[in-house]
């Protein structure tokens, strides 16, 4: 199922009772994300603490909406339309899904969220969203901060983390992390083609839908019920003490 799962949770209970009462359902959502490098390398940082106890994160996704596909007219496009499940939230789920796969062993609760249209693009969804949360794991709380908007240029796809021992960025559309600790700057580069990320996607769904075997709740339709629950929330401007 291509991301995201919907544009409402209308009937959303009803597919996960059919999910879970059809159990031998093979199911994934399209998060291609989660078979890019760059991101299963972070997964690693972060579970090993190679910089340290992680003190705050921003994930950031910025890129005009008239450069993404410059085959179509952006203004009839799914991403420009509130009618087609639009707006930058449901465009750019990406970003929620693998911060919530990145540290899935965390409560996230979001402490302020806005959106709003501010640019001059002539669209009718919003076109930026701002969020402060926190994760928090044990007496661990770290603060992330979620950036997306459909104007930016140069485009700019980049997640910072700090730490006690060090700070890395990573840059996900130079495909590289670098990582600074004892003031020792470390360039890590990953050389693939992005394509290759989608053919990955769907040689791992084929294995499993060849061999039968059921794909995982983090990636079945199960997590995509999840990560959209979590978008539309966001959805609502949240200011909290």
């Amino acid at each position: 199922m291509e991301k995201p799962l919907g544009s409402s949770l209308k009937r959303i209970d009803e597919l996960r009772s059919l999910l879970k009462k059809k159990d031998k359902i093979i199911t994934m959502m399209g998060f291609q994300m989660r078979f890019n490098p760059v991101i299963n390398y972070l997964k690693k940082i972060i579970k090993n603490s190679i910089i340290g106890k992680i003190l705050t994160v921003n994930i950031h996704n910025g890129e005009n909406l008239a450069d993404f596909h410059l085959y179509e007219d952006y203004k009839i496009s799914y991403a420009a339309r509130k009618e087609l499940g639009g707006g930058v939230l449901l465009s750019q789920i990406h970003e929620i899904d693998y911060m919530l796969h990145l540290f899935e062993d965390y409560k996230i609760t979001n402490k302020y969220s806005i959106n709003s249209k501010i640019s001059d693009l002539k669209i009718n969804v919003e076109d930026i969203f701002l969020g402060n949360f926190f994760l928090t794991r044990n007496k661990q709380k770290i603060l992330c901060t979620l950036n997306l908007n459909f104007f930016e240029r140069p485009k700019k796809r980049t997640i910072n983390i700090i730490g006690t021992k060090g700070s890395l960025e990573a840059c996900l559309n130079k495909n590289k992390i670098t990582i600074i600790t004892n003031k020792k700057k470390r360039n890590i580069n990953f050389n693939f083609n992005r394509n290759q990320i989608f053919i990955d996607e769907l040689n791992f769904f084929i294995s499993k839908f060849i061999n039968k075997k059921i794909i995982n709740k983090d990636m079945s339709l199960l997590n995509g019920i999840k990560t959209l629950k979590f978008a539309l929330k966001l959805k609502k401007p949240l200011i909290t003490r």
